[in-house]
């Protein structure tokens, strides 16, 4: 093919599909080819250097920015944990997690086509770490031995608990056993791209109690929870060591428990408290144990402490459908409500009280939780949609429907279900 052919060609393609032509894919393309390339580059203006010393990194809680790929290797010197990982995305767009651990330094690598295989390997010191990472942002080859890489996984832990994380990788590491903590979405157990992985936020428990059937494209019913678990993935190949793991764990718990059962009535409650947040890091997730701890919270007069550990005490009765636990909990929280100054707590309980009210089907109940939280937060975006969907379902006020579906959407304008509700409103129209 003649130069002005090439040139012709090079002509339709994009910076970045000039770029992929002269470094990860230019084995695929003749010498004349990619001289062509490097030729319209020039014309439009860039150098090669210059486009790939482009690149972003980001972590969770911190944004994402764009930075030369030497400012990107050197935030590995920085300070880090296990919940808070490196993400580099080089110009054509793939990435690398980079994970520090105790005894290795965890490479998770996502290739902007999801349908690309994803590979982990770890390296055991920062030396290789930021040589690693500076040819993955140049665009170089790896030369990395397939053997290094690591492709079937199990899941050891997952919860919203990062402390209870800590205690399995502590023990991972003193077995030198290579693993992944990743954050993921609420149900979810895979390794996800970094657009799938939702920040990590607060509990915080608010209801959406309307019905998939009835309003078109929206969820059913959910109560809002951590915006992400923390999931610690293993080798499989580590099936003898994460059995030891879980053994140990299990072990320290139940011993726990014991002393638990076998504290003298009467017990100062500091010292019950104390064996509970105990217990709750090792079993984040026993519901009864948390009960009982906002129990002895509030024994202690520590109101807002004690709300907040039965909201996450009907998160968890939720979650494992232990919905016979919900009268006991509602009435704590009723119990709590009056003791509460602070007017987001007050709301919170009340998201919590109309979401337990609804799973039992005292709409009367929950119409009340709803109005009493616009009492105190007029622009409570879930208590309007929350309302307006009460209204739809269960009355024949669509007035009520439009107005608080409406105030929803002024509030939540982008929502993920802003068109199920603009097609609902529409519907209402039509009717």
């Amino acid at each position: 093919m003649t130069h002005d052919k090439l040139m012709a060609q090079c002509k339709t393609l994009d910076e970045r599909e000039l770029v992929s032509i002269l470094t990860r894919d230019r084995a695929q393309y003749e010498d004349d080819f990619r001289e062509a390339a490097a030729e319209m580059l020039d014309q439009r203006g860039h150098s090669l250097d210059s486009l790939i010393n482009k690149v972003t990194v980001w972590r969770y809680n911190i944004a994402e920015a764009t930075v030369t790929i030497g400012e990107a290797v050197a935030s590995l010197n920085e300070p880090s944990g296990l919940d808070q990982a490196w993400y580099f995305t080089h110009y054509l767009g793939d990435t690398v997690m980079v994970q520090r651990q105790e005894a290795y330094w965890a490479f998770h690598y996502y290739p902007a086509d999801h349908d690309q295989v994803q590979k982990v390997f770890f390296l055991e010191n920062q030396h290789d770490a930021e040589n690693i990472l500076t040819d993955f942002l140049r665009l170089d080859d790896l030369n990395l031995d397939e053997d290094i890489f690591f492709y079937e996984w199990q899941v050891l832990g997952q919860t919203a608990s990062f402390t209870h994380i800590e205690q399995i990788a502590a023990r991972l590491d003193k077995l030198d056993v290579c693993y992944l903590v990743e954050q993921v979405s609420h149900d979810a157990v895979e390794v996800q791209t970094r657009d799938q992985m939702p920040y990590h936020g607060p509990q915080v428990v608010t209801g959406r109690i309307y019905d998939m059937n009835r309003l078109p494209r929206l969820q059913a019913f959910h109560l809002d929870r951590p915006d992400a678990l923390f999931v610690v993935l293993v080798p499989t190949k580590f099936d003898l060591h994460t059995e030891s793991v879980l053994n140990e764990l299990e072990g320290v718990a139940d011993s726990l428990y014991a002393r638990l059962e076998e504290l003298p009535a009467g017990e100062e409650l500091e010292n019950q408290l104390a064996l509970h947040e105990e217990l709750e890091v090792l079993r984040p997730d026993d519901a009864e144990l948390m009960y009982n701890k906002g129990g002895i919270l509030y024994d202690l007069k520590r109101y807002a402490d004690a709300a907040d550990t039965w909201l996450s005490t009907l998160s968890l009765d939720i979650d494992h459908s232990a919905l016979s636990n919900l009268d006991r909990t509602g009435t704590s929280l009723k119990e709590v409500l009056p003791q509460l100054d602070n007017v987001s707590k007050q709301i919170a309980v009340r998201h919590g009280l109309a979401a337990t009210d609804a799973l039992r089907d005292e709409i009367p109940d929950a119409f009340e939780q709803f109005q009493a939280i616009l009492a105190l937060q007029p622009d409570d975006a879930i208590a309007h949609l929350n309302l307006g969907y009460l209204y739809y379902e269960h009355t024949e006020e669509s007035h009520h429907t439009r107005t608080h579906l409406e105030h929803y959407l002024t509030i939540e304008p982008e929502a993920d279900d802003a068109d199920a509700i603009r097609e609902l409103l529409d519907n209402l129209d039509a009717s």
